[in-house]
């Protein structure tokens, strides 16, 4: 969640509680997005406590991170 993100921040409006917010919460979502992949098929949590180290001024409460157990993912995976 961002600090004073309304409904439509993530559209273009820019004339009603968005403006500068708007295109860093559009990047911040991408990035957030491209973190927890590398979490979650590459087992590498750096990339989210990264983002979360970057984008903490905008962020209402940053994730929390957790633990991949990546033996049961390769199970799973084989079944």
């Amino acid at each position: 969640m961002f600090q004073g993100g309304p409904h439509s921040v993530f559209t273009d409006r820019s004339l009603r509680n968005g403006g500068p917010l708007n295109p860093l919460v559009k990047r911040a979502t991408t990035e957030v997005g491209l973190a927890f992949l590398d979490l979650v098929h590459k087992s590498d949590p750096v990339p989210l406590e990264d983002w979360s180290a970057t984008w903490k001024p905008i962020l209402a409460a940053a994730p929390t991170p957790f633990q991949v157990d990546t033996r049961r993912l390769a199970r799973k995976r084989r079944v």
